[in-house]
């Protein structure tokens, strides 16, 4: 069997939709070429440009607040003449009271809440109650 032979009996199924001219695919309806290579760029754009934006802020803010933690150190070590790990201790110290103080906070304004929400759904049993009890 020569190549030419071999070719043609290759083009002849139907499963693989290839011509022996070409590698490319083609559509099983309306036969043009490439009909699975052709990729849409819809949002393509817009998509990156918000990845951009997002990194973008990303190294923003951490070079900013590098720039501020470099800053109040300094700013410490002016004032106060204390040594650096001294510094670290009290600004770590003064940022965990923040971070639970706001915790705290929190979980006072939730009990509230839930305290109403409790209040409310008694007052409405007791309501539903007395309506039940006033039908025959």
């Amino acid at each position: 069997m020569n190549a030419a032979a071999a070719a043609s009996t290759t083009t002849n199924t139907s499963s693989s939709f290839t011509t022996s001219t070409s590698l490319f695919l083609l559509c099983p309806i309306c036969r043009k070429n490439n009909y699975q290579t052709k990729q849409t760029t819809v949002g393509t754009l817009s998509n990156l440009t918000n990845i951009a934006i997002r990194i973008n802020a990303l190294v923003r803010g951490f070079l900013q607040r590098k720039k501020m933690y470099l800053q109040y150190f300094a700013d410490l070590a002016t004032a106060n003449k204390d040594s650096l790990s001294r510094m670290r201790k009290k600004y770590t110290v003064k940022k965990c009271g923040n971070i639970i103080q706001q915790i705290c906070h929190r979980i006072d304004s939730d009990e509230d809440y839930i305290n109403d929400l409790i209040n409310t759904l008694d007052e409405t049993i007791i309501t539903c109650q007395n309506t039940m009890a006033d039908l025959p």
